[in-house]
């Protein structure tokens, strides 16, 4: 059966039968299903709009492969992981449906989880999320009585060159800030950066609403988005000023979800950044102030380093950046005074003259 749809082609595999392909803006996928079918067009309807592929259905599969088991994990989830998150391994783990779906999930090994891993050499951040994404879903079936053991548990990351986002340098960050003067949005969204610690999705959606006192002191509270967890941090002078000045956002804004919102950051249009869009944004500000391969993260990223180098203890960073564990195999931080070890630790960076 030949589908005319735009963006869509068709193309035969190895086995001689066809399959359906959709390419735009240079990223290509496989649309599950058979042509017409509800799946099909749900699955085309979802990669035109750029969202990743629905979850295969697990009522619709055959019981057992690694696709049943997959709808099965991606639909326990949902609640229990951030939206974000869910999104994404989502997309990491539907690709996998459609490349193994077939497969005995529980007659899966180290070797085969392996083998897939070397197919993605050439991208290898990208391998081992999708590592992290099936080690996630082999644990859920321990926890979910479907298996007694995780058979990747142990299959080590892949290598890569890189250290990952690159930190700011003090000098790089009062360069930023001689270059963006107080009263501008870029000033202020570096204040954000600096004295919060955030993630950019973060970033975006920090606003009014999350101001609060605590204890008699004016601080800053949000759910990170990535993660869920909650963060409390103390609003020191240079932040209160940026916020207070006049590239703060004072006007209030529907939301998605039609809750009132009033962001800090707004776009020349007066609308929300999206998260995307404000890290071209930052691309933008950093060029402009002379600098170059540096991004909003690598400032998070340079928070917890001064943190460090200030003395802060392990509790007191992670309370600022917002973790509950330092590794992801132990929680050091349930029964920690996340308020107190924020407060120790954002006292001490109180003194450090950065613009």
């Amino acid at each position: 059966m030949r589908v005319e749809l735009p963006f869509l082609f068709r193309e035969r595999r190895k086995n001689g039968q066809w399959r359906y392909r959709f390419r735009r803006h240079g990223k290509t996928v496989t649309i599950p299903g058979q042509p017409g079918s509800p799946e099909f067009m749900r699955a085309y309807d979802a990669a035109r709009g750029g969202e990743p592929l629905p979850a295969p259905e697990a009522d619709t599969t055959l019981r057992g492969s690694l696709e049943w088991l997959i709808g099965r994990y991606l639909k326990a989830m949902e609640g229990r992981l951030s939206p974000s998150t869910l999104k994404q391994r989502t997309a990491i783990l539907s690709g996998i449906a459609l490349e193994h779906g077939d497969r005995d999930a529980f007659g899966i090994t180290s070797r085969s989880v392996r083998a897939m891993l070397n197919s993605r050499r050439a991208t290898p951040h990208g391998a081992n999320n999708l590592l992290k994404a099936l080690k996630a879903m082999y644990a859920w079936t321990v926890e979910a009585g479907m298996a007694d053991v995780n058979p990747i548990r142990d299959v080590p990351k892949m290598e890569t060159s890189g250290k990952g986002y690159t930190p700011w340098s003090a000098a790089e960050l009062q360069q930023f800030l001689e270059h963006h003067k107080s009263g501008s949005q870029a000033h202020l969204a570096m204040m954000l950066l600096i004295f919060t610690a955030c993630r950019r999705q973060d970033l975006a959606r920090l606003g009014r609403e999350h101001l609060r006192v605590i204890n008699g002191v004016q601080a800053i509270s949000w759910f990170q988005d990535k993660t869920g967890h909650p963060v409390d941090i103390p609003v020191l002078p240079p932040l209160a000023a940026a916020i207070d000045g006049p590239a703060a956002n004072r006007v209030s804004i529907i939301g998605r979800d039609k809750a009132l919102r009033t962001p800090f950051l707004v776009t020349s249009f007066g609308r929300p950044y999206a998260v995307a869009g404000l890290g071209n944004k930052m691309q933008q500000w950093t060029k402009e102030a002379g600098l170059s391969g540096r991004s909003a993260h690598g400032v998070r990223k340079s928070a917890g380093g001064l943190l460090a180098e200030l003395g802060c203890s392990e509790h007191e960073i992670m309370a600022v950046l917002g973790h509950t564990n330092p590794r992801t195999s132990a929680i050091y931080t349930r029964s920690a005074n996340r308020w107190a070890l924020a407060v120790s630790a954002m006292e001490r960076l109180r003194n450090v003259n950065i613009g």
